[in-house]
């Protein structure tokens, strides 16, 4: 079943509330065309109880009318009548059925039970629409709300249209006039939990419970579907957690109350007894703090009844305690939850007033960012933020086995969405999933501070206030009044990064200038965007705070000096906004080192290289800047002594500007690389007999056809790359070199060959492999292939799909010019 579905049913018919989860099966046939549908879940738990039903094409046409008559069969497959008893009701008194055959048993089945009454002249009009009101009052017959009842106060529809609403049957349903498919199955499975009701003749109506001691709700849930009841249980505890259940428990996880379970013993239902409260303890742990709310414990100096359940992302993660004191709560946030503080309570509820706590559930980020470009193609490949999701017995997402907050489906996250993704420890799969789409333009005008008084803990943005999250980059936690830019909120609402409009990716080398103090104080620059412009401070010069941490003084400005600089609607420099950090070596100094495209070592420190650092290079052999480059063109080694190396870093440390000597700048060399899959023969276009070659170069698929029988490539599938030449019209030559034996990536300090190596550790972006204690960097453009061991051959992959204990090798196809750094990765599975 595909997603959990559970919703709180404020019944004033039974004498307490309760709220429901239901399961709609992943691996269910058909329906197409459903997904992204408001009522998509609804929809698909009425499918897999064959309530409603597809079309042969696999669509279900949310959109299309319902009928009366097509609305009468729905309610009578809900209340689970079995074919056989169907077969009894071959003829009706309505005297309007012709051409509605079908539906002749249904319709005598629903006017035999008073579920459908018809105009009162005989005529039942079957194919006419339904509308809303006639959908509620014969859904309210199916459960015994027949049209005698005392508690049908007034005129039809306003009688049957009040207790609709006190069960909660327009939940989710379209506000249209008519009824539509989806707005059916939404009324139908709304229906699933209200309790039935018996109506005497007298009109008196009976509430009907299970058992003589009027223990559980009688609904169609338990009375008509069969399922068996399991009262007071823990939702995520043995016997009923993800791996018994099929409904997703994540977003009832710890609540109890009594789960339904099917023949093969899996939960397919759970009806809570608790109440879910999120909040933080009081500092006097008397309290239960949600939001503007305080909820009394009422045995807050003592031990709680029961024995609590612990979660940490969806795993129980706390069984031996047969106690739990209020204080401990505490120390469990400060230590699992996203803020230190904030935990969900299941609880039992008197008002305003815990009298017992079933569980405690934590949920701490394994990891968050800003989506990429790439996050649906990450989905795609079954991952987000490079953690694995669940899979089905058809390697599909299991939709039931996460939750997802911030947007209705996982094809709805784009481009610079914050995510949350929270990962069990228990089977390390993503649990919970939270997306935040929201983003202000605005000013900082206001910063409460934490209580250290370093970063900001509250922020006003445009007159509105923003709680900083716990999860913040440092840019958030550390903006300043005026500061202003784009603020990028989390799924909480709550402020997770800021890009400020100030901050200049527009950086320039002094190559002139007038010295401070005088008049209109000028600067000519070579820059990333005109190598011969003179910029000129603007009016309000004297306010820059030259003295800052993150601002050179003006008299760094000199000759040779690097500043990055932003400027105003007039074209004239308001703003410096970082420090230019010259490393100028002696002789015998070796203190800067370009270890990869993405990481520069000073003095022994490695420093991320942005994947949008500006890089500027110079001509050493006449002294002057004369090009442009990006971090992909640097090539690796130490910097060679007598060279000057500037850099610039953001507030997170990483290198967003680097001015280093072309010679560490060069683009890379045009070669080809591949592998090869196979090597045949065929008939070429001549009749002649050839070899045939298949495989793939530079993650290209390829068929190359030769009668050079001395081609350099294997019969059969080889864990190697080969080198490829290109003829004038860019046709594929016989592979040149084979790189097997010869070019896999070898650090020439430790003297490591990475060749069929295991993984033990990966960064987030798969770009820093580990094998043992060795670290291997490999381009983040580098081409992938997987191999299959079974079926011999090649695949094209990406360095996403790179997991631990994966065997590996990887290539450096630069031949002599080989940096340590790989470009073509290939890994197989063991």
């Amino acid at each position: 079943m595909r997603k959990v579905l559970s919703f709180v049913l404020v019944l004033t018919l039974v004498l307490s509330s309760f709220s429901m989860a239901f399961a709609a099966d992943s691996t269910s046939a058909g329906l197409s065309d459903i997904n992204g549908n408001a009522n998509e879940d609804a929809i698909q738990v009425a499918y897999d109880l064959e309530i409603v039903t597809g079309n042969p094409d696999g669509t279900f046409l949310p959109e299309k009318s319902v009928n009366r008559a097509e609305f009468a069969a729905m309610v009578t497959r809900a209340l689970d009548i079995p074919d056989s008893a169907l077969a009894g009701y071959t003829t009706t008194s309505f005297k309007d059925t012709a051409g509605y055959t079908w539906a002749v048993p249904y319709l005598a089945f629903c006017q035999s039970k008073g579920i459908l009454l018809g105009d009162g002249e005989g005529n039942v009009m079957p194919g006419r629409t339904v509308t809303v009101n006639e959908a509620m009052t014969m859904a309210l017959r199916a459960v015994g709300f027949t049209a005698n009842s005392s508690l049908l106060v007034g005129v039809w529809p306003a009688n049957y249209v009040s207790i609709a609403q006190n069960n909660d049957l327009y939940d989710d349903v379209a506000k249209d006039t008519t009824v539509n498919k989806a707005s059916a199955a939404q009324i139908i499975y709304n229906l699933l939990t209200v309790q039935k009701v018996a109506v005497n003749t007298d009109g008196t109506t009976d509430k009907l419970w299970t058992g003589d001691k009027k223990d559980e709700v009688q609904n169609l849930l338990n009375s008509n579907l069969g399922c068996e009841a399991n009262e007071d249980e823990i939702l995520g505890t043995s016997g009923f957690g993800y791996d018994d259940a099929i409904i997703n428990i994540t977003k009832n996880l710890g609540a109890y109350g009594t789960a339904y379970l099917n023949d093969d013993d899996e939960v397919v239902a759970f009806t809570k007894d608790s109440v879910a409260l999120t909040g933080k303890l009081s500092d006097n742990q008397k309290e239960f703090e949600v939001g503007d709310i305080d909820y009394d414990i009422s045995d807050s100096d003592n031990d709680f009844a029961t024995d609590p359940a612990y979660f940490v992302n969806g795993d129980l993660d706390k069984t031996d305690s047969n106690e739990i004191k209020i204080a401990e709560i505490a120390s469990y946030a400060a230590i699992n939850a996203d803020d230190g503080e904030t935990v969900t309570l299941n609880v039992d509820l008197s008002g305003k007033t815990i009298k017992d706590i079933y569980s405690v559930v934590a949920w701490k980020a394994t990891d968050k960012d800003l989506a990429d470009s790439d996050v649906q193609e990450d989905i795609t490949d079954k991952e987000l933020l490079a953690l694995d999701f669940d899979t089905d017995d058809d390697d599909n997402i299991d939709m039931k086995s996460f939750e997802l907050v911030g947007v209705a489906s996982l094809d709805k996250i784009a481009k610079d969405d914050v995510l949350y993704v929270y990962e069990s420890d228990d089977d390390d799969v993503i649990r919970k999933v939270g997306v935040g789409t929201e983003t202000l333009e605005g000013t900082v005008d206001e910063i409460d501070y934490n209580d250290k008084e370093t970063e900001a803990e509250t922020i006003t943005i445009n007159e509105k206030d923003y709680d900083v999250s716990a999860n913040a980059t440092d840019d958030a936690k550390k903006v300043d009044v005026d500061d202003d830019g784009i603020f990028y909120l989390d799924y909480n609402g709550e402020v997770y990064d800021y890009d400020g409009s100030s901050s200049s990716d527009t950086y320039g080398i002094v190559r002139a200038y007038t010295p401070e103090g005088t008049e209109n104080f000028k600067v000519k620059m070579y820059t990333s965007e005109d190598s011969t412009k003179t910029y000129t401070f603007n009016d309000d010069a004297k306010d820059i705070d030259w003295t800052s941490e993150s601002v050179a003084t003006v008299s760094a400005i000199v000759t040779g000096a690097m500043i990055g600089y932003s400027l105003d609607s007039n074209g004239e420099i308001d703003e410096i906004d970082n420090t230019a950090v010259p490393y100028n070596k002696a002789a015998t100094d070796r203190e800067v080192k370009i270890s990869s495209s993405k990481v520069l070592v000073i003095n022994s420190t490695s420093y991320t290289i942005d994947s949008d650092c500006v890089v500027l290079t110079y001509d050493n052999d006449v002294k002057k800047p004369d090009d442009v480059a990006a971090p992909g063109d640097l090539e690796t080694g130490w910097i060679a002594t007598g060279s000057a190396v500037k850099v610039i870093f953001n507030d997170d440390k990483d290198v967003i500007a680097l001015y280093v000597d072309n010679d560490y700048a060069s683009a890379k060399d045009d070669a080809i690389y591949g592998v090869i899959n196979s090597r045949t023969t065929a008939k070429n276009g001549d009749g002649d007999t050839v070899y045939k070659y298949k495989g793939f170069i530079d993650g290209t698929a390829f068929t190359y056809l030769t009668d050079d029988e001395k081609a350099n490539a294997p019969s059969s599938p080889y864990f190697g790359v080969y080198g490829f030449e290109l003829d004038s019209d860019d046709a594929i030559t016989d592979p040149i070199e084979d790189l097997t034996d010869a070019k896999y990536v070898k650090d020439k300090e430790s003297g490591y060959i990475a060749k069929d190596a295991v993984i033990t550790d990966l960064n987030s972006d798969k770009t820093i492999i580990t094998v043992g204690t060795d670290k291997f960097t490999v381009e983040d453009d580098a081409v992938v292939y997987k191999y299959d061991i079974d079926e011999k051959e090649f695949t094209t992959a990406k360095l996403s799909s790179l997991r631990k204990k994966y065997t590996v090798s990887l290539f450096d196809t630069k031949g002599d010019d080989a940096d340590g750094v790989a470009d073509v990765v290939i890994y197989y599975e063991d």
